[in-house]
């Protein structure tokens, strides 16, 4: 028996298991959305007090000592000390948030560009297409202030100075916006996304990337009594120095918008380039326009372009915000280069692009393969493997099954993303390399998927037939069983038809399992308990009908499962 599985992709399913690096790592017990919760608010409490605490200790000492560096600090103010510690503080409760949440280190903060067919641009283009699109968007708001008489220009007394200085702001942007993404986006936002889903992830870390914005003492609340008593004030006011004024709070939301943005860019680029390349663009292009414009006299600020020099306070920003982000979550997916063979368009993963022509050109006519071996052939569609390949091609049916054919999404293109969406989470399937769709009027006529096949393994329901007797090897068996569902169910993605016929296993080692025939397979934003357990009785009711229903086998189904499952999901039995 042939068996399609990645060929760069092994994982066994036991406590001993051994991932990829280019793998995302799932934690038996994953973070949990209170946890981080917890975190955040217990930064917010204790971090900040500390920050207040280590400002007050850091000032006293340089004044204490003097010299060169304490003269700096005191210019630079108290105030601008402790932003400084905040973040120093933040750093230490994100590396314990991350390291709980399965950061895996620098490499994990999404620099590199791991998935060339979803990314269409290399590095730099990628920061190319963030600059242009921050100083169009930046361009046109200050445009429309300038033409509206809500600033005017007021160039600065020396202008060789004030070029000196727009010169120095493209450093300051470029700083700004790469420790802030790395942090944000490239750090947290990617990796709780990998625990839960992109949504949650986005919405909590754009939520703490807008409140950072808003955490800064009052200069004034550094005298006091006593170092405790000073210390109380700074931490009292870097809460209330913001007075909560509906600008403010446009500001607010404005901002959170401007985090999901940059986690939308990261969601479709899979890197955080893009959102580095439009955050320096913002950032300079905000300092370059307050730097040689002013508020003009005696002219009120409108609701829609706000007072601001940034513009964050204004209902324009908002409305832009919300297009540019349903154009970042929603536009198509690209799903491979074309590649045209016997009049069909292939869409090609583009390192297999010359393999898979010749594959084509010596195996592959008209809608299937010359010869191979046949592991499925139903009405309307044929499954066929050949030289480390298996083609999966579907045609038009007779009848309604036609029609319904014809007119729903291609089959194939949906396989392929899905498919390869599984195997960045670390869930075991096959990898795919090439879909078809061939269409006569818009209306589908024939579809092909192309996926790598492995030699050595079978279906899980050949290995329960034959109805190991080893007790160790059937509980290690339905252990894997168990946290390969726990896999697809904290990912995010319900399988319902995720039966024995739907998984394989190893010949020499049963316990290294994968999921295969993807159609039942769904993505939801939020798993109920409701529909893992329809997905479960699917699974028992499969395992019962090959008499897997014992105590033992079903203990060790769960035990593993409820380990990979937050506690809302657990159960001990499968649903009837």
């Amino acid at each position: 028996m042939t068996l399609p599985v990645p060929g760069d992709l092994l994982i066994v399913l036991n406590p001993g298991m051994v991932w990829p690096m280019d793998t995302p790592i799932h934690k038996q017990i994953p973070l949990s959305f209170l946890e981080a919760i917890g975190l955040s608010v217990l930064f917010l409490t204790v971090g900040v007090w500390g920050a207040a605490v280590t400002t007050m200790a850091l000032m006293a000492l340089v004044q204490h000592i003097g010299g060169a560096f304490s003269a700096y600090l005191m210019e630079t103010g108290a105030d601008r000390v402790m932003r400084r510690c905040l973040m120093g503080w933040a750093a230490l409760f994100i590396i314990v948030l991350l390291k709980r949440a399965g950061w895996r280190g620098w490499r994990d903060c999404g620099f590199s560009i791991r998935d060339p067919e979803v990314s269409a641009y290399p590095v730099w283009g990628y920061v190319l297409v963030g600059i242009s699109l921050g100083l169009i968007t930046m361009g046109g708001l200050s445009l429309m202030t300038l033409l509206l008489d809500l600033r005017v220009v007021t160039p600065v007394a020396m202008v060789s100075e004030g070029i000196r200085r727009a010169i120095s702001f493209i450093g300051s942007g470029i700083a700004v916006a790469v420790i802030e993404e790395t942090v944000c986006r490239g750090m947290l936002f990617r990796v709780l996304a990998r625990n839960w889903s992109k949504w949650p992830a986005a919405l909590l870390t754009s939520a703490l990337f807008a409140l950072a914005h808003f955490l800064s003492p009052d200069p004034q609340s550094f005298h006091g009594a006593s170092f405790f008593q000073s210390s109380i004030n700074v931490y009292i006011s870097t809460y209330t120095v913001t007075d909560l004024t509906p600008a403010n709070l446009r500001t607010f939301v404005n901002l959170t918008l401007l985090g999901i943005l940059f986690s939308g860019f990261v969601v479709r680029t899979r890197t955080i380039w893009l959102s580095i390349g439009l955050h320096a663009a913002w950032v300079w292009g905000i300092k370059f326009f307050h730097l040689w414009t002013a508020a003009a006299p005696n002219v009120a600020p409108t609701l829609w372009l706000g007072q601001r020099s940034d513009f964050m306070d204004s209902l324009a920003v908002t409305g832009m915000m919300v297009v540019l982000i349903a154009w970042a979550f929603s536009r198509p997916r690209r799903v491979g280069s074309v590649m045209r063979h016997q009049d069909l368009c292939w869409r090609v993963l583009p390192a297999e692009r010359e393999s898979l022509l010749g594959w084509l050109n010596q195996y592959y006519d008209n809608g299937g393969l010359k010869k191979g071996v046949v592991l499925k052939d139903h009405d309307g569609s044929r499954v066929m493997a050949q030289a480390g390949r298996v083609l999966k091609f579907y045609e038009l049916k007779q009848g309604w099954a036609g029609v319904r054919f014809a007119i729903r999404p291609s089959r194939a293109r949906r396989a392929f993303l899905l498919g390869r969406d599984l195997r960045a989470l670390g869930i075991p399937t096959p990898r795919p390399m090439a879909w078809m769709v061939s269409r006569r009027f818009g209306l589908l006529q024939a579809e092909a998927l192309i996926i790598v096949e492995a030699i050595g393994a079978e279906p899980l329901t050949d290995w329960l037939l034959r109805n190991a007797g080893d007790p160790s090897v059937r509980a290690g068996v339905m252990a894997a069983y168990g946290r390969l569902t726990a896999m697809v169910h904290q990912a995010g993605y319900s399988n319902r038809d995720m039966k024995h016929d739907n998984v394989m296993c190893s010949i020499s080692n049963p316990v290294i399992l994968q999921v295969i025939d993807l159609d039942g397979m769904r993505h939801l934003y939020w798993i109920s308990r409701r529909r893992a357990g329809r997905d479960l009785m699917r699974v028992g009711k499969s395992l019962a009908s090959l008499g897997w229903s014992g105590e033992a086998d079903v203990r060790a189904f769960f035990d593993a499962y409820n380990a990979g499952v937050p506690p809302r999901l657990r159960r001990h039995v499968f649903p009837l």
